[in-house]
């Protein structure tokens, strides 16, 4: 037992000091050492820092804010002593400059800045081709991603509005015409589709692309789907002629003098995107057989429903008493067979490209697809649409266009090179459709 260091009085176990002399009176619990204890928990200690320290530590803090604030006041401007450089300084400060902006007497003139700030838009996602930089440079509202081609003798036609893009150089040509479709090229015009006037033609003098566009003659309903005729100097169109049900209307305009020189009413299951298979001279009423225009009446020429027709061929699908459904295809001039590959579950679709390629739907998807006939290829997929104004050949069937995505796509088909057409425009790269003409 312990005695007290001060007053020499006996302690227990559990006292530092004994009560008599203010001591505080500590219990300490004693661990038995036989017992095992478990922590799994390592604390690090350092040296405490004498209180006095924070004091004097504070004070010199205090004494630094305040001699940082007191020399730098208000004005950021270098010392007077000459010795401070800035590099690469391209202002003068306002402390340099009269208030009438030139310089104070004994001052020599700043030197105008060498830094230039450019203007050009940013190519981060974009090729850096010296052409597109051209291009981009002279803000083209529409550019191909990898820069202009060579030697193609191709020009681009899109809406809306109306522009024209040079395949070869890039230069682009705005209009004023707006709402409307291009359709195709018959001499020295450009046919177009009005889709703010009752969806009627119309005629863009190409010689001369500042001049109002020249309407044809009104169909008695709104057209939505088109195509060239045999003769190439005729428009064939599909129209609602409000009388409701399957009966619609073909039309066939005269592109030289947007004369409707025929119209007859046509008896098709329209569908989700309107029936524009019927375009051609093969249709099918809701009846079943597929029957062909001859003139001012219809001839049936066999079983079945046309699927797909167009430039020269008409898919025909027929079934058996079993029910049993097959694919054809059919020359059009004499309806005999022709062995041609078929797209598995195809829906409809329409032949163009001189009779080379497919472009369809399936009964799957809502999208399109194209079907090279000669090699049994697909060569693209997931088409926006497949609708005669958002796919189409070059006149030498050596280029495609389409939409796809929301943006128009060039497609080389001799070589599988694909260009993407890119837009100035805050809207992106959407637009309601295009053609492919020579360059004039």
């Amino acid at each position: 037992m312990d005695a007290c260091k001060a007053c020499a009085e006996p302690l227990s176990e559990s006292q530092h000091s004994c009560p008599s002399q203010g001591g505080a009176t500590q219990r300490v619990e004693l661990i038995d050492a036989a017992a095992p204890v478990v922590s799994e928990q390592t604390v690090s200690r350092v040296a405490g820092v004498n209180s006095k320290w924070y004091i004097a530590i504070g004070g010199l803090l205090t004494l630094m804010i305040g001699w940082s604030i007191l020399s730098s006041g208000t004005n950021d401007q270098p010392a007077d002593d000459g010795e401070t450089e800035v590099a690469e300084q391209t202002t003068t400060s306002e402390s340099d400059v009269a208030p009438d902006g030139e310089p104070e007497e004994g001052e020599d003139e700043p030197e105008p800045s060498t830094t230039e700030t450019s203007t050009k838009p940013s190519t981060t996602d974009t090729p850096t081709s010296d052409d597109q930089d051209a291009a981009l440079s002279a803000d083209a509202s529409i550019f191909l991603d990898n820069g202009p081609l060579n030697a193609t003798g191709l020009t681009l036609v899109i809406g809306d509005p109306i522009k024209f893009l040079d395949l070869d150089t890039g230069e682009v040509t705005e209009t004023t015409h707006r709402n409307v479709v291009p359709i195709a090229v018959i001499g020295e015009r450009l046919i177009v589709n009005s889709v703010s006037s009752g969806n009627n033609l119309r005629a863009i003098d190409l010689n001369d692309l500042e001049a109002e566009a020249v309407d044809f003659e009104s169909p008695n309903g709104l057209l939505f789907a088109f195509t060239v005729g045999d003769d190439p100097n005729t428009i064939v169109a599909i129209g609602d002629n409000f009388n409701g049900g399957p009966l619609l209307s073909r039309y066939v305009y005269d592109g030289e003098t947007g004369t409707i020189t025929d119209e007859q009413l046509v008896s098709i299951d329209v569908g989700f995107f309107g029936g524009w298979i019927g375009v051609g001279d093969f249709t099918t009423p809701r009846a079943g057989g597929v029957y062909r225009s001859d003139g001012d009446r219809y001839q049936l020429v066999g079983p079945g429903r046309v699927v797909a027709q167009g430039d020269g061929l008409v898919l025909v699908e027929e079934c058996d008493t079993a029910l049993q459904c097959v694919f054809g295809w059919r020359d059009a001039g004499t309806y005999e067979p022709r062995d041609l590959p078929v797209p598995a579950g195809i829906s409809d679709g329409r032949v163009f490209a001189d009779g080379r390629l497919l472009v369809f739907r399936s009964m799957t998807s809502w999208q399109g697809s194209i079907l090279d006939l000669e090699t049994g290829e697909l060569i693209a997929t997931d088409l926006d649409e497949v609708s005669s104004w958002l796919t189409t050949a070059s006149p030498d069937n050596e280029m495609l266009a389409y939409g796809r995505n929301g943006s128009v796509f060039l497609l080389e088909l001799d070589t599988g090179i694909e260009h993407r057409v890119m837009s100035q425009s805050a809207s992106g790269g959407f637009f309601n459709g295009q053609l492919l003409m020579k360059t004039r």
